[in-house]
């Protein structure tokens, strides 16, 4: 696969996911390249349609739908789509499974099928028609963007129009073999793109040789393309009429897709005579002058056509510009208000201006000498009076200038009126990933947050209604420089965090601190309330402990004059007392000889009772024993062994477990807390040896780590604990799960742990159960837990754990995804697992 460039033109990407029957390529495209297609899918931003299968089905490929589900996530943002070209007698049921796709999804019927059938499946599993996605997305130059080599056209004619419609629309295909193609035909034909080979020894990329075989097309020179374009219908006259393709070429002429000069004297002189009237400016171009634009600037570098000092005009005629481009050029003008009345003088009333230039606060531009010109959300204020602008009023919001036009602001005579239709801003590589409003506080707040920034301004010169306005802001199609575009890719490209990106977490965390602060600030009314209550009580209970207080004294002063007659009293009875006791000790005496006599006397009677009832069973057993027949010998059947599953543990390792168990059970409420506090700061998603990534990649597709779930040990689990995790599921033969579990001992025989059972999404029905029987050292590699296949749909199932006996002999913690909130409370947890499928 060749290396490509990261501003490719390609807008369709068509894979072969499965080769045709009978062939000589290996039946499917293997899953490294795969990979490498996303890859190059995400780095291509302007494709945004992607065909799966193109002469045979792919749902056969045993990755298809995992694939899918990848391309279809980077499709979304682009609001681009998948088409999956099938055979609805077999891929109905797989196809329908794909509802939930990220992007939309169309089905294609392939050659020999009824695509009736498609159209009927398209409605019943929430797919797109072809009447749903639109001509203007179907067709270009009237040729169906799907249609395939082998169909027929409508009308066959030897004229033809320069170019090729299905090349033109920017198609890039893979071959099963991994090899590249322009289209269809050249697949068909095995012509391969990008690939070494006797037709192509450089191995150019695909994206070069495109270029070179759209030029051939263009100047209508087929016989000297491919042999496969020799053959080739698809540029014939018979598809569409002269305005219509005139049409097509002044379209892709307006959005600057003809350069060669060659091409434009074929296509406008002699395929469709048409005034070439699109003029394009480059303001400022210095020595990278793009081609097809009249670069001007102040000095006479190379590719430079006119020379002039634009401080004192733009040497061009009134109404002469369709489209300008400014790129880091406006901010050394010296006198910038007329450099913009020079360009609404010389553009045509509604032409386009790109204007691109570095951010004020930055560091570098605010030390460059040679920036005159300060650049940032407000700049294009002072470009118009008018109160219409596509920018955002949180963007420019400010106390003393409510309305957006400021041209007049300082009272002069501004007669220039360029209005904002896109405003775009790129940013360093630390604040790259933030949210817009976080990147929009810390781009007004800091220097170095935003780099640069994109203004595409409309030239308006007759009256323009705020209906009109708003159209063009939602159907303009927009031209940029090509460094622009590839700086667009590399935005994707986060940078390292800083202390300041960590201020766009700050807003969620004090919300949630708010609602604690909430919380506690209800409680403590609640307490300050029910002290006041408590302090009324108090006063009340004062009083009456006063009034109990003088009835004491009048008792004490009764107490202390009986005192004395109690005392004498109390004399009396202590004497009476001990005659007593003497005469009770000496009663109890007696009673007790008398008892001891008489279990003597019934002991006697029991053994003169016992002794015939011995004698009686002895005869007994004497008289079977002679009425029996002797009995062969045979010797004692073995029993078998059960082997105790649980070992009893060694003393010292159930000291050990118990310790760990009562430190983080015991102590004070308050010292449990912090202690759980701080061990929820752990975070091991970066420490997980390489034999646990594909747990770890599992958490990764489910999103787990994007959404801020880290990987922390559980608690030691106890005997008779169970938990219920939820497990995403994909549709197919369920056979076990793998985990990650940690012993504080390693187990010396096979020991069960758990009991597992799997249960389904809403709790009705248990699919499965087996024991979790682990042996050596758990924390080298995953533990497994298999039972017998079940058939699952996508979605998720129930992991029911229940600890057996073993846990609290071994210390046994599992290893959990855990969502923690900014007080560190666990909001979400997931098991660190993954299914195994049959």
């Amino acid at each position: 696969m060749g290396k490509q460039r990261l501003n490719s033109e390609f807008k369709r990407l068509a894979i072969e996911m499965v080769a045709p029957k009978d062939g000589p390529l290996p039946p499917f495209i293997d899953d490294a390249s795969l990979q490498r297609i996303a890859t190059l899918l995400q780095t291509s931003p302007t494709i945004a349609v992607v065909d799966l299968g193109v002469h045979a089905t792919p749902t056969s490929h045993p990755s298809f739908s995992r694939f899918a589900q990848l391309v279809g996530n980077i499709l979304r943002e682009r609001g681009g789509r998948v088409v999956v070209w099938c055979d609805t007698t077999t891929d109905c049921e797989i196809l329908t499974a794909l509802t939930p796709l990220a992007c939309p999804v169309v089905t294609m019927a392939l050659p020999g099928f009824d695509s009736t059938e498609v159209k009927n499946l398209n409605k019943c599993a929430g797919f797109l028609t072809e009447d749903d996605i639109g001509a203007d997305d179907t067709y270009a130059l009237g040729v169906p963007l799907a249609a395939r080599p082998d169909a027929p056209p409508p009308v066959r004619s030897a004229s033809v129009h320069g170019g090729c419609p299905i090349v033109e629309q920017g198609f890039w295909c893979f071959d099963t073999d991994g090899r590249e193609f322009a289209c269809h035909r050249l697949l068909q034909n095995r012509e391969a793109l990008g690939t070494p080979s006797a037709e192509n020894p450089a191995g150019e990329s695909v994206d070069q040789q495109r270029h070179a075989l759209c030029h051939t097309l263009r100047l209508d020179q087929r016989d000297q393309a491919t042999k496969s374009c020799v053959g080739c219908h698809f540029s014939y006259q018979g598809w569409v009429d002269d305005n219509d393709l005139r049409t097509f070429w002044i379209t892709k002429d307006d959005r600057g897709d003809i350069t060669d000069r060659a091409e434009r004297e074929h296509l406008f002189g002699k395929a469709i005579p048409t005034a070439q009237r699109v003029v394009r400016v480059d303001l400022g171009c210095g020595p990278m002058k793009r081609p097809g634009f009249i670069g001007i600037d102040r000095f006479p570098l190379p590719g430079v056509d006119i020379t002039a000092d634009l401080n004192k005009g733009i040497p061009l005629p009134e109404d002469s510009v369709d489209y300008l481009v400014a790129s880091h050029s406006l901010e050394h003008f010296d006198d910038l208000p007329h450099v913009i009345h020079e360009i609404h003088r010389v553009c045509k009333d509604r032409a386009l201006v790109t204007i691109v230039a570095p951010y004020s606060a930055t560091g570098l531009n605010l030390a460059n000498p040679y920036h005159v010109q300060v650049f940032n959300e407000h700049t294009a204020r002072f470009f118009t009076n008018a109160a219409e602008t596509a920018l955002q009023v949180a963007d420019y919001d400010f106390p003393s200038a409510i309305n957006w036009g400021l041209a007049s602001s300082d009272h002069s005579n501004w007669l220039a009126d360029l209005r904002l239709l896109k405003c775009e801003f790129f940013y360093m590589p630390a604040y790259r990933g933030l949210e817009e409003p976080a990147k929009r506080v810390l781009r007004h707040s800091l220097n170095d947050v935003c780099e640069q920034m994109l203004l595409q301004m409309l030239v308006v010169k007759s009256p323009i209604s705020a209906a009109e306005f708003a159209e063009r802001t939602q159907t303009t199609v927009y031209q940029e420089p090509p460094v622009l575009t590839a700086r667009r890719a590399e935005e994707a490209r986060v940078g390292e965090a800083n202390m300041f990106t960590a201020l766009a977490e700050l807003p969620k965390s004090v919300s949630e601190l708010g609602e604690v602060v909430a919380h506690w600030r209800l409680q403590m009314e609640s307490m300050a309330t029910d002290a006041r209550s408590v302090n009324h009580q108090l006063r009340s209970l004062h009083t009456e402990l006063v009034a109990l207080s003088e009835r004491l004294d009048r008792v004490e002063r009764a107490v202390v004059g009986t005192h004395q007659a109690i005392e004498a009293d109390g004399t009396l009875i202590a004497k009476r007392i001990t005659a007593v006791n003497t005469e009770l000790i000496r009663r109890d005496q007696q009673q007790r000889s008398k008892f001891e006599e008489l279990e003597k006397t019934v002991a006697q009677l029991q053994r003169h009772l016992e002794e015939p009832r011995i004698a009686a069973e002895q005869a007994a057993q004497a008289a079977a024993l002679t009425a029996a027949a002797p009995e062969p010998e045979h010797e004692p059947v073995p029993q078998p062994v059960i082997e105790t599953v649980f070992e009893e543990p060694h003393p010292l390792q159930k000291q050990a477990v118990n310790a760990a168990l009562s430190r983080e059970s015991g102590g004070e409420p308050l010292s449990r807390a912090i202690r759980l506090y701080r061990r929820r700061a752990q975070n091991l998603t970066g420490l997980i040896s390489p034999r646990f990534n594909s747990l770890k990649q599992f958490g990764e597709r489910h999103g787990w780590i994007t959404q801020g779930l880290r990987l922390q040990e559980s608690n030691l689990w106890r005997s008779g604990q169970e938990w219920i995790y939820d497990l995403p599921v994909e549709s197919g033969s369920l056979a076990g799960i793998r985990l990650a579990v940690t012993a504080q001992f390693t187990p010396s025989a096979q020991t069960p742990l758990f009991d597992c059972a799997v249960w389904s999404a809403d709790s009705n029905n248990m699919l499965a159960g087996a024991k979790l029987t682990p042996r050596g050292d758990l924390s080298v590699e995953p533990v497994e837990i298999s039972f017998t296949p079940i058939d699952v749909a996508r979605g998720f199932v129930r992991i029911r754990l229940i600890a057996l006996p073993a846990v609290e002999a071994l210390g046994i913690r599992t290893i959990e995804w855990r969502g923690l909130n900014a007080l560190r409370q666990v909001k979400k947890i997931h098991l660190f697992c993954e299914p195994v499928y049959q």
